[in-house]
């Protein structure tokens, strides 16, 4: 039981940690988002708030993703309808 609340503990701190980090660097050079994520991957191993979160988290991206393929097919498609 005490090894499950260090683990909790220590999933909490350095989550949070990651989190935090990646906040900054939304601000400064880097990659924020990339952390962000990162820290939540750490805390889904114990929280499943967490688990929720980075799943909503996926889901945008890939629905974020596959928009911008489909405009860029779109423009592709378009700009060879001109050139013809």
């Amino acid at each position: 039981m005490a090894t499950t609340a260090l683990k909790k503990t220590i999933a909490l701190i350095s989550g949070t940690s990651t989190i935090l980090f990646g906040v900054v660097l939304l601000v400064l050079p880097g990659p924020g988002l990339l952390f962000i994520a990162l820290g939540l991957a750490i805390l889904a191993t114990e929280f499943t708030w967490a688990r929720s979160l980075l799943h909503g988290m996926k889901t945008r991206v890939q629905t974020g993703y596959q928009s911008i393929r489909n405009r860029m097919q779109a423009r592709r498609g378009a700009s060879s309808n001109i050139h013809s």
